[in-house]
C-alpha cells in the first residue's frame, strides 16, 4: 500500500489551478514513460476516477496510485 503522503505530494505536484484535484489529462501525462501502456492507465482512471468531472481528486488519485504500484511491484517480480 502507498504511503498516503506520497498521494499527498503527487496531488499538489499535478494539480496547476489549486482546485485540490488533477486533470485526467494531466494524470495521463505523468504516467507516460513509467513502463506503463496507455491502455493501463486508462483503465486505471476508468475504474476509479468519474471521467464525467474530468478530474480526479485525491481518494481518486489513491486508489490509482495504490493499482498502479501493486500492478509494477508484480512485474518487478
Amino acid at each position: 500500500m502507498l504511503d498516503p503522503q506520497i498521494a499527498k505530494q503527487i496531488l499538489k505536484l499535478l494539480d496547476f489551478d489549486g482546485s485540490g484535484t488533477v486533470r485526467i489529462s494531466d494524470l495521463q501525462r505523468a504516467f507516460m514513460g513509467t513502463g506503463l501502456s496507455q491502455a493501463d492507465v486508462n483503465e486505471f482512471i476508468q475504474t476509479y476516477a468519474r471521467i464525467e468531472d474530468g478530474v480526479v481528486n485525491l481518494d481518486e488519485l489513491t486508489a490509482i496510485l495504490n493499482t498502479v504500484h501493486r500492478k509494477t511491484s508484480k512485474a518487478e517480480m
